[in-house]
């Protein structure tokens, strides 16, 4: 399902314009899919991500540039 979300919204991404916030509780629980998915939605917009911050991927994503709050 997150693959068919993912291949729809990239040829539509028209429909992602009116996007301003996003919202993802529990980060440490996504998979990849799910993970570009959240990045393809929030491209143009702002991200607001709820996790463990002792998670790895947590602290993977600080180790690629993201900022965490």
């Amino acid at each position: 399902m997150i693959n068919l979300a993912l291949t729809n919204l990239q040829e539509k991404q028209n429909v992602l314009s009116d996007v301003k916030y996003l919202i993802v509780d529990e980060y440490q629980d996504i998979n990849r899919a799910q993970e570009k998915l959240i990045q393809l939605i929030g491209l143009n917009s702002e991200i607001f991500i709820v996790g463990d911050p002792r998670h790895f991927r947590i602290t993977s994503m600080k180790q690629n540039g993201l900022r965490i709050r």
